[in-house]
């Protein structure tokens, strides 16, 4: 499982450690990602089923560090999800121009079916995101073995976007990371991601204060049938709590599994109980997911 910005970082061919003199020699080439993923769900009244969600990233690289990537995105139409020009001199900088994903909350960094456990993205969190998950901007964003950022600004109709992301990695299991975002209102996002072969541990809490909204995810899963190779069978039982403040108060516990029988393809199955002080709900899903790499 990798986080948003390792998955950007191989969609687009990158390899970090190249000097400047490597970037220039690198010769033009191609490159096609993408995943699918849908689920089918239940609260009692019935299956319904939701609509295939498919993600293609296609990336023309040149020499001297210039690449193009674009993202389309398709649930019940089909959407131009990324598209801008990149200029790399190092690792540790580059810049991007064209339209591009806003990098703050679960939804926009961890929409990848192998970035979170259950068959849908966590309820509650689109409560307190920015209304926009996309737009026209630039960004500067880098790497090192330690750290990543991005330093980003959109244009909107209506205002100008001002997004910032930084991720520490004191360990290759363990990661820690803040992001804010500030279009005339305040968003600000923590979150802590360990990874092991042995299992997962996942958390973050995202705060719009204006708004007085609050967001917190955790969800927590002990890996089986699988040794340190990414490409063994893995089977993982999971637990998460989520909990939304916002007009009202409503929680939301999963207890599922997620089972990987091969390194491009996952099935995922999950009970969730969604409840405030009125009501009280069950859910059961289904999801599979797969990825072309």
């Amino acid at each position: 499982m990798t986080t948003f910005l390792q998955r950007t970082a191989v969609a687009l061919g990158l390899t970090w450690g190249f000097s400047f003199g490597a970037l220039a020699q690198t010769a033009p080439t191609c490159s096609v990602e993408g995943y699918g993923e849908m689920n089918v769900t239940t609260n009692g009244k019935g299956w319904q089923t939701a609509l295939p969600h498919v993600v293609v990233n296609v990336e023309r690289r040149w020499t001297r560090g210039w690449s193009i990537v674009g993202e389309l995105e398709m649930t019940d139409a089909l959407e131009v999800a990324q598209l801008y020009v990149q200029k790399r001199w190092t690792d540790r900088a580059a810049v991007r121009a064209g339209r591009l994903a806003v990098p703050i909350g679960m939804a926009n960094l961890y929409d990848h079916p192998f970035d979170h456990f259950c068959a849908q993205l966590p309820a509650g969190e689109e409560a307190v995101l920015p209304a926009v998950s996309n737009g026209t901007g630039v960004s500067l964003t880098g790497s090192s073995p330690l750290w990543r950022y991005e330093v980003q600004t959109q244009f909107h109709a209506d205002a100008v976007a001002f997004c910032l992301r930084g991720e520490w990695m004191p360990t290759h299991t363990l990661h820690v990371a803040t992001s804010g975002y500030y279009d005339g209102e305040l968003i600000t996002s923590v979150e802590m991601n360990y990874l092991s072969a042995k299992g997962v541990v996942r958390g973050m809490t995202t705060y719009a204060p204006q708004r007085h909204a609050l967001h917190v995810g955790a969800e927590a899963g002990r890996s089986f049938l699988c040794s340190r190779s990414q490409a063994d069978p893995r089977l993982v039982p999971f637990i998460r709590y989520d909990l939304t403040c916002d007009a009202g108060v409503t929680h939301y516990a999963t207890l599922g599994m997620s089972l990987r029988p091969m390194p491009h393809f996952i099935i995922k199955a999950s009970a969730t109980r969604m409840w405030t002080s009125a009501t009280s709900v069950w859910e059961w899903a289904v999801g599979l997911g797969l990825t072309l790499e």
